[in-house]
């Protein structure tokens, strides 16, 4: 749910450039583009988020920049220094400090770049990188090397030009693929990162759940979330957060947040390294007894899914084991069978997806194969207005997420900090 940007030491982003050039073969180059502002409107930009790859192999988290790397040398392309482009927009990088912050070899305005990309492409090297070289290339990453400044963004990008017009088109070898199996193992620091992620998420749970009270809206209560987050030292949102009360939890990517929280109901929640954590809880402070029944489901059913994290399973597999525990579960809920059909519209999603520097990391790497390192855990049920369940836990929506690294010891919760007990959550909501 959260971001903290603070990454490592610079010497392990060279490890991180090292380890690449190892998985290239021979005479090849990669070309890793960061991304540029996005705007909502004239003038008005978005908050500035850098492409994680880009981040992941020089730690630069500014717009407009580009890595081009070899195994002979680090070149960094970014904005220079400028001191009417800085009155508006505060102090760059810029070219030298591209060098003695970020280690690149050499740097040069990111301006030059469609001139060096052409003289790149009509040589033999293999190109690896995820820019699609037979079309608009850097238009997707929105870069605008000739802007004033962030606040007045030129309408027009050479880059974008280069690529629309530039003949002949060239292929490329996809880069994310080889990133993504890097990306898959975590390192020390990024374990210890993500650790203190999920105990400043968990913290403002807690503060989430003691303001809770019927009435307030939902965004209200993403606004409780979003500032204890931030004061205790994350710098922003890894997503936008979903808080979701009553029938609005049936809805697994609900971020309209606009709905008051009804006496009654249950309010779910979930929402930087990222964490990715999701709590449920009873608006007015106390679970029904129905609620609570299917609470216990869900969370026994989570526990028991982290204590098989182990390595050497796979995500698939975990998935088998938290369809078939809530299967039996329901049926004894319900005092009846339930089959497939029902149990894809009671749990519609998947166990588990890996997570890092993204939410949803690594998208390139199946669900299949062995655990290592690093993974996220979320059950969840979703109990529709149906004739078909009992009264009490229509429009119920209860998932409860947390993140594991996979250890040779075993499952490691970085966010235990966030509670999940039902007797914590009462304790806390009623402040006893």
């Amino acid at each position: 749910m959260l971001f903290v940007r603070r990454l490592t030491v610079a010497s392990e982003f060279l490890e991180r450039r090292q380890e690449l050039l190892k998985r290239l073969p021979p005479s090849s180059a990669c070309i890793v583009p960061g991304y540029g502002l996005r705007y909502s409107t004239q003038g008005i930009f978005y908050p500035f988020h850098q492409s994680t790859n880009l981040l992941y192999l020089t730690g630069l988290n500014e717009p407009d920049a580009c890595l081009y790397l070899t195994k002979d040398k680090t070149i960094l392309f970014l904005q220079p220094t400028s001191p009417e482009k800085e009155r508006w927009d505060g102090p760059k990088t810029g070219l030298q400090g591209a060098k003695t912050i970020y280690g690149a070899d050499e740097a040069y305005d990111i301006s030059t770049f469609p001139h060096f990309l052409n003289d790149l492409i009509q040589s033999n090297v293999k190109i690896y990188t995820d820019l699609d070289l037979s079309q608009n290339g850097l238009e997707e990453f929105h870069i605008q090397e000739h802007a004033l400044s962030a606040t007045h963004p030129s309408k027009d990008s050479s880059l974008s030009q280069f690529f629309k017009f530039r003949k002949p088109k060239r292929s490329n070898y996809k880069l994310s693929p080889i990133l993504d199996q890097m990306r898959l193992i975590k390192s020390h620091n990024e374990i210890e990162l993500m650790q203190k992620s999920g105990d400043i998420a968990g913290q403002a749970f807690e503060e989430a759940m003691k303001a809770t009270k019927p009435e307030m809206t939902e965004h209200q209560l993403y606004a409780t979330l979003d500032y204890h987050s931030r004061m205790l030292g994350a710098n922003a949102l890894s997503y936008v957060p979903v808080v979701a009360g009553g029938k609005n939890a049936l809805h697994m990517h609900y971020v309209r947040n606009t709905d008051p929280l009804k006496d009654g109901n249950l309010v779910l929640e979930y929402g930087f390294y990222a964490s990715d954590i999701t709590r449920t809880w009873p608006v007015n402070g106390t679970f029904t007894k129905a609620q609570a029944e299917l609470y216990q489901l869900v969370l026994d059913c989570e526990e028991f899914v982290i204590s098989r994290s182990k390595v050497g399973t796979s995500l698939n597999a975990l998935h088998g084991l938290s369809y078939e525990y809530l299967r039996r579960g329901m049926e004894e809920i319900l005092n009846r069978r339930v089959n497939s059909t029902e149990m894809e519209r009671l749990y519609p999603h998947h166990v588990s997806h890996y997570i890092g520097m993204d939410v949803h990391d690594c998208a390139s790497i199946s669900r299949n194969i062995p655990l290592e390192e690093n993974m996220c855990i979320t059950v969840g049920i979703y109990v529709p207005e149906s004739d078909m369940y009992p009264e009490a836990l229509w429009n119920t929506g209860i998932r409860i997420e947390d993140d594991v690294a996979i250890t040779k010891d075993g499952p490691r919760v970085l966010t235990e900090r966030a509670p999940k007990q039902i007797s914590d959550i009462e304790r806390i909501m009623n402040h006893k």
